[in-house]
């Protein structure tokens, strides 16, 4: 997303349920370099990078999907999913 008004923005990525049931977000920063302090004020447990054009790329995809993983914990024993 941009704006007119302040310039360019933060990409975010979410993951949620029906049962109202969330992950922490993943933010993706227009920035060459990506540094902790970032993301300080986020909610816990939200993690960020940060690439060129500020768009999730091939590379930010893979590290939400990691991310994605550690958070759902997936296991081929539950077959309730």
């Amino acid at each position: 997303m941009t704006s007119a008004e302040r310039g360019t923005l933060v990409t975010i990525a979410l993951a949620g349920n029906a049962l109202g049931n969330y992950m922490p977000p993943m933010f993706i920063f227009p920035r060459k370099r990506f540094n902790e302090h970032f993301i300080r004020d986020e909610p816990l447990e939200s993690i960020g990078t940060a690439n060129g054009s500020g768009w999730m790329q091939e590379d930010d995809f893979y590290t939400f999907l990691e991310f994605f993983r550690d958070q759902v914990r997936p296991s081929k024993e539950n077959k309730d999913i």
